[in-house]
């Protein structure tokens, strides 16, 4: 049995990302849910996709409610669009797994892990999960979308990129709030493997 180093609780053997993705030892780990700033989560660690085309965007529907915009970002397992939903007229990040994934049953399990994992964080620095549902392409997450900069999804790492090296004030905001966010994951037993810039959307 593994121990919290912090505050000392039995930890489960099998840990889950923040995003709720459950991680074999064997596989990258998973991408932050955590939102320090104004973010949403996006995808697991960048990665190849196996060749697979971009899904059209525009007039494209998944099941009855959402229609797809726009393509945000894919990793390895998984692609989120932004996507409109119909019924009450909002944005949300919609995220799916890739064609070739979408039929695997382990693939689909850990895509309904990681929304159970983060629908049960209830946090003002944490992304909400509106609802999982499933489509012609497979199942998909839906989440709260919440743009960082031209109405699009704006990591630490690309800010930093940008616009150089944050202020100091501005450096300790963001961690405390970066922190907390995993703190309350942590309370709920939920560890996050993979916190770095590029993870952090603002």
């Amino acid at each position: 049995t593994k121990f919290c180093g912090e505050c000392g609780p039995p930890l489960p053997d099998t840990s889950a990302g923040l995003d709720g993705t459950l991680m074999d030892d064997d596989e990258s780990s998973a991408s932050a849910a955590v939102r320090p700033l104004d973010g949403t989560l996006l995808d697991e660690p960048d990665g190849v996709d196996g060749g697979v085309a971009p899904r059209p965007v525009g007039a494209t529907a998944v099941s009855d409610r959402y229609e797809i915009v726009e393509e945000l970002g894919r990793g390895g397992m998984s692609v989120v669009y932004r996507a409109r939903e119909k019924k009450l007229h909002r944005d949300v990040a919609l995220k799916q797994l890739l064609p070739h994934l979408a039929q695997k049953e382990k693939a689909v399990a850990r895509l309904m892990a990681e929304a159970r994992a983060v629908a049960g964080l209830q946090h003002s620095n944490i992304v909400s999960v509106y609802e999982v549902g499933e489509s012609d392409a497979g199942p998909f997450i839906a989440m709260e979308l919440v743009a960082g900069r031209d109405h699009k999804p704006l990591t630490l790492e690309e800010k930093i990129k940008t616009d150089g090296p944050l202020d100091e004030s501005d450096a300790v905001d963001l961690v405390q709030k970066l922190c907390r966010g995993v703190q309350h994951a942590h309370d709920c037993r939920i560890i996050h493997r993979d916190i770095k810039p590029s993870n952090i959307l603002l």
